[in-house]
């Protein structure tokens, strides 16, 4: 599971739609199609009824407000850490690019 299935996830549940997700995404439909799909074979089960329009399942209800706390707390760490350091989150993400990870 990575964080972009968890954003595409999200993306999907809101738009209820493969394009109009994927274009939020900045990625293709079958990017966004692909992602799901791999997503739903890791976790053993379907998230998305397709037809005849596209919502949740009774999996995807259940996972939703999780991956909605890890996706919304991700977005929120360079907000904090720039509070923290009195920079802009814009300077802290700068700050990070190519610093390679801990081991």
């Amino acid at each position: 599971m990575t964080l972009n299935q968890l954003r595409y996830f999200i993306a999907l549940g809101e738009e209820k739609n493969f394009t109009l997700a994927a274009r939020r995404c900045a990625i293709s439909q079958p990017s966004l199609t692909n992602a799901i799909r791999a997503l739903e074979q890791e976790l053993g089960g379907v998230l998305f009824h397709r037809r005849p329009r596209v919502r949740l399942t009774a999996l995807g209800n259940a996972l939703w407000p999780h991956f909605q706390l890890i996706t919304h707390a991700l977005d929120e760490t360079p907000r904090i850490v720039a509070a923290m350091n009195g920079k802009s989150a814009t300077t802290v993400m700068a700050d990070t690019l190519g610093v390679p990870a801990m081991p």
